[in-house]
C-alpha cells in the first residue's frame, strides 16, 4: 500500500423527501469528490454515515481509478417510527478526516385514522 499522499476530498450531504406516515424511511444522499491524487496515493476513500442520535454505519470503501478528479454518489436510509428532528452526515475517515455538512430534517407522523 502506498502512503496516504492522497487527494483533496470533499463531501456534501442532502436529504430526500420526507415520508408522510410512521414508520417512514428517509433517504440521505451524498456526493464525495476526490482530486489532486498524489503519485503514490492508494486511491481509496473510507467513509461512514453519522447521525444526531449517535448512530453510525459501518465503514465503507470507495476505490477510485486513475484520473485527476473523481466524484461518487452514495446513499443510506434511516427508518423512524416517531417524530424526530435531526441530521445525518458523511464522515470521511481515510485518507483524511473530515465531515460533510449536516443534512437536517424534520420528520412528522400523520395520524392513520
Amino acid at each position: 500500500m502506498g502512503p496516504a499522499s492522497a487527494a483533496d476530498v470533499s463531501a456534501t450531504a442532502g436529504v430526500g423527501p420526507m415520508p408522510g406516515s410512521c414508520p417512514g424511511m428517509i433517504r440521505f444522499n451524498a456526493t464525495i469528490t476526490a482530486q489532486h491524487w498524489g503519485p503514490t496515493a492508494l486511491r481509496q476513500i473510507q467513509y461512514r454515515w453519522i447521525r444526531d442520535d449517535g448512530g453510525n454505519s459501518p465503514t465503507h470503501t470507495l476505490n477510485f481509478p486513475r484520473g485527476s478528479s473523481q466524484t461518487r454518489n452514495v446513499s443510506t436510509t434511516w427508518t423512524l417510527g416517531v417524530r424526530h428532528t435531526g441530521w445525518e452526515a458523511v464522515q470521511i475517515t481515510y485518507p483524511q478526516s473530515m465531515t460533510s455538512n449536516y443534512a437536517n430534517f424534520r420528520f412528522g407522523c400523520r395520524d392513520r385514522r
